[in-house]
């Protein structure tokens, strides 16, 4: 009932008109350009497409639809693609987008399940982002990355450069490559875990950065968030962890039953110990590798097919999810000490905008310093900082293009 509001008065359409045409005039580019959308009845519309900023505004005040993805930009217009032969309507741009979802860590995540999601399991979501950022940064050099909030339990990266945006399928498939890695159970035996495995991988720069990365997320926020040492769950973590050094278990069982190494720190401390002296090990010679281990708990788990297609579609920012009421905002990512993590639990719904809304509304109305307010906007409520970043962020893409 409240998304007709929210087209009309939210949703910033000329914000998204903005980024989506790259400084470029719309007839010419963001005419090109797929958009889906899913209306009520779950009915999928695709191959959309706007000759102007006025003809996108109208369609969602029309249509109100539901959801609405973002495709790639072709080489004719998607919505006249039937005037053509299949061969000419080719995907030539898009932005190297990635795809990271909570359930994909239903494995080594302790305190939910599934859909459901909390402040102490958006650390894997925030280690992820933070590794893909730097290694998309560092390792190729790309400069305008969006990180977007997918509304209820995932993280989609927009990469904007103008030469990520031009990449062909395979090219996408060797970023994809590169940033991925085998991601097995960290117990010895397991297949290609053996610490000589990651050893080798961890002579890359890259996933050297990623493991200080990981093992900082693992030690000040994993490690208590999910309990993997408390009381109640060190015996089946190391069960898990060391399922063929059972003289080592038990080593470490002795020494975590003791009362002056109850606290689960002490226990990592003496995990860590016991890994630098060489002494977790196997009968069969095989090894625990705490790399292993921390890639396996923490390293990025993508969706490989979604950053290889050209003409994937991903989730355009700022729409409502339909299952929680949350906007689909972006995620700033401040540098330095002052930084302020993002708050999944604080992000503004639907309902609290409307109501705020609501409140400026009333509070313009009664005349201050004896004149007449102006009217409201999304400029009046919780929205507002997000746009406001998504606008910081379109100018400093403009000025590169």
């Amino acid at each position: 009932e409240m998304l007709p509001i929210f087209y009309r008065t939210f949703f910033p359409t000329h914000t998204m008109i903005r980024w989506l045409s790259y400084g470029r005039p719309i007839k010419n580019y963001l005419a090109y350009r797929e958009f889906s959308f899913t209306l009520p009845g779950d009915a999928w519309v695709r191959y959309q497409s706007y000759a102007s900023e006025a003809d996108f505004r109208d369609a969602l005040r029309q249509k109100v639809p539901h959801k609405i993805d973002i495709g790639p930009v072709y080489t004719v217009r998607p919505r006249d693609r039937h005037m053509y032969r299949p061969e000419a309507c080719e995907a030539r741009e898009r932005e190297l987008v990635f795809d990271i979802d909570m359930t994909d860590y239903d494995d080594v995540r302790t305190c939910c399940t599934g859909a459901d999601m909390c402040d102490k399991c958006w650390i894997f979501m925030t280690a992820a982002r933070d590794v893909l950022d730097d290694a998309l940064r560092q390792d190729f050099g790309f400069k305008h990355i969006l990180w977007v909030y997918s509304g209820r339990r995932g993280l989609h990266g927009w990469v904007c450069d103008h030469r990520a945006r031009v990449l062909s399928a395979d090219a996408r498939g060797a970023v994809v490559s590169y940033l991925s890695v085998k991601l097995t159970s960290p117990a010895p035996g397991g297949s290609g875990t053996g610490g000589g495995a990651y050893g080798d991988m961890l002579a890359r720069p890259g996933l050297r950065r990623a493991y200080r990365h990981l093992l900082h997320y693992f030690e000040t926020a994993l490690l208590a968030s999910q309990g993997y040492l408390t009381d109640a769950r060190w015996e089946a973590t190391l069960a898990t962890w060391l399922p063929h050094a059972p003289q080592c278990r038990a080593k470490l069982a002795a020494k975590f039953s003791q009362r002056s190494h109850s606290d689960p720190w002490d226990r990592w401390t003496l995990l860590r110990a016991a890994h630098e002296a060489g002494g977790m090990s196997g009968a069969a010679g095989e090894t625990l590798s705490l790399p292993a281990l921390i890639f396996f708990l923490l390293y990025p788990r993508l969706d490989a097919a979604v950053s290889r297609g050209v003409n994937h579609l991903l989730k355009s920012p700022f729409v409502v999810h339909p299952k929680t009421g949350k906007v689909c905002v972006p995620i700033d990512l401040p540098k330095g000490p002052a930084r302020i993590p993002f708050r999944h639990d604080a992000v503004p719904t639907l309902t609290q905008l409307v109501s705020e809304l609501n409140h400026a509304a009333a509070d313009a109305s009664q005349p201050a310093n004896g004149e007449k307010r102006k009217g409201v906007s999304w400029r009046d409520t919780a929205l507002r900082p997000y746009v406001l970043f998504m606008e910081s962020f379109i100018d400093g893409v403009l000025a590169d293009e």
